[in-house]
């Protein structure tokens, strides 16, 4: 399988060439499936969400298909999911993702879809492929992160946990020496990514791509 799990999506030059040297295709080529369930948990603004479609579209591929899984029939969204090199899972929450993706049945077609598709997830959509903290450390970091009482468990084909938006503004608990308190609690590494950051896994080797900040921990 093939990833790119970003902070905040495709942010700068360094993240979009290593999505176009992992699909392998001329970017002119690309076909992106953008699924922006992530966010449906959240109302209120959502110009983050236009500005992660906008980048989309900055980097001239050949087609953007936005696809709202909750909102469409399963074979639509499989199909649709078919026809692209990249699966882009948006932010938002990450329970809401797993949630419909367990819903719709979809989360046992993922695996299928995923073996000759690029993977490309933005905060949590990057986060559901990898393991989760227990809810105290969440709702510490993230401040208040509206956790449901009972949620899908992340797919954990990546190992390791996964924070977006290190030193965000808007997650003021999200900084180095927060992170740093939690070395040698948990069996997988940890891997804290601002926004100009990504993480690039083929096969199961794991490299940071950054114009930014990042924290890792462990193996």
């Amino acid at each position: 399988m093939k990833f790119v799990l970003t902070s905040a999506g495709i942010t700068n030059k360094s993240i979009a060439k290593a999505v176009v040297d992992v699909v392998g295709l001329p970017k002119e080529q690309i076909k992106m499936a953008f699924v922006p369930t992530a966010a449906d948990r959240y109302d209120g603004d959502k110009g983050w969400l236009i500005q992660n479609l906008q980048e989309c579209k900055e980097q001239g591929y050949a087609q953007v298909d936005v696809v709202p899984m909750a909102a469409i029939p399963v074979d639509e969204t499989l199909r649709r999911l078919e026809e692209s090199h990249v699966i882009f899972f948006g932010g938002g929450s990450e329970y809401r993702l797993l949630r419909v993706l367990h819903d719709t049945g979809l989360y046992k077609e993922l695996p299928r879809l995923l073996e000759t598709r690029l993977y490309l997830g933005l905060s949590a959509g990057a986060m559901i492929v990898g393991h989760f903290v227990p809810k105290d450390v969440s709702n510490w970091l993230y401040v208040d992160d509206q956790i449901p009482e009972e949620y899908e468990e992340p797919y954990g084909w990546v190992d390791c946990i996964f924070f977006p938006h290190l030193n965000g503004s808007d997650f003021t608990n999200l900084r180095k020496e927060n992170i740093e308190s939690l070395r040698g609690m948990y069996d997988h590494p940890i891997y804290a990514l601002d926004d100009q950051s990504a993480l690039k896994v083929v096969d199961g080797k794991m490299e940071v791509i950054t114009e930014g900040e990042y924290v890792k921990i462990g193996a």
